[in-house]
């Protein structure tokens, strides 16, 4: 049992240290890799800001990218530059 508690201990403790690759962000140059399927889609108003939700998390892409992605497209973002790496169905 003590070896059990080790071990949780151990693994949190190293999970808590090391960086996680799925960090948050607004989609701006810096932010961490991003890759996953579109949830949701929308505008916010009055700023006209343009916002995407992979992964439950909400980031901010330009309305050019906006436009062309639809909900359930696999989209990536390395840093620089948003894709759509598969289209919903493909």
């Amino acid at each position: 049992m003590l070896k059990v508690l080790l071990v949780t201990f151990l693994v949190t403790s190293l999970a808590q240290i090391v960086p996680s690759c799925g960090g948050g962000g607004e989609g701006r140059p810096g932010d961490a890799l991003v890759i996953g399927t579109v949830e949701y889609k929308r505008i916010t108003q009055p700023e006209r800001s343009y916002s995407i939700f992979v992964l439950a998390t909400e980031y901010d892409v330009p309305s050019a990218f906006w436009q062309q992605v639809n909900v359930g497209d696999f989209v990536k973002w390395d840093g620089k530059v948003w894709t759509i790496v598969r289209r919903k169905g493909s």
